[in-house]
C-alpha cells in the first residue's frame, strides 16, 4: 500500500510501502535527463520511498538538502540531491521531512 503527501514549496511527492529498510537507508539520487531518468525508474519498485523536488512552473530541482527523521527524532538520512528524484528505501512509520534549496526550506 503507498500513501501520497504533497508539499507546495518544493512539490515534493512521497511514496511509502511496507518495505524494510536496513539500518543504514539505502537510497538513490538523480533524474537530470531522459535516460538517467529512465533509469531511476527501472529501480523504482526497490525503494519504498520517492521524492521528487520541483520548483517554480514545474522546472526540476537538484541539489536539495534532504533531512529525513523517524518519529522518535532519530535522523535517518542526511543527504543532498543529484537530481529531481530521491529514492530512499525506508521502514514503514512516520517521518518528517526537511528540504533546502536556494535559501528556502520546506518541513
Amino acid at each position: 500500500m503507498k500513501r501520497q503527501l504533497a508539499m507546495s514549496l518544493l512539490s515534493m511527492t512521497i511514496l511509502t510501502s511496507n518495505a524494510f529498510a536496513a539500518q543504514a537507508v539505502p537510497l538513490v539520487s538523480g533524474g537530470v535527463g531522459e535516460s538517467e531518468r529512465s533509469m531511476i525508474g527501472q529501480n523504482e519498485q526497490s525503494y519504498s520511498t520517492k521524492l521528487v523536488y520541483t520548483g517554480e512552473g514545474g522546472m526540476y530541482l537538484s541539489d536539495v538538502r534532504v533531512i529525513i527523521k523517524d518519529a522518535k527524532g532519530n535522523e535517518v538520512v542526511n543527504s543532498v540531491t543529484e537530481g529531481p528524484i530521491l529514492l530512499i528505501d525506508l521502514k514503514p512509520g512516520k517521518y518528517s521531512v526537511e528540504s533546502a534549496t536556494e535559501g528556502f526550506t520546506k518541513k
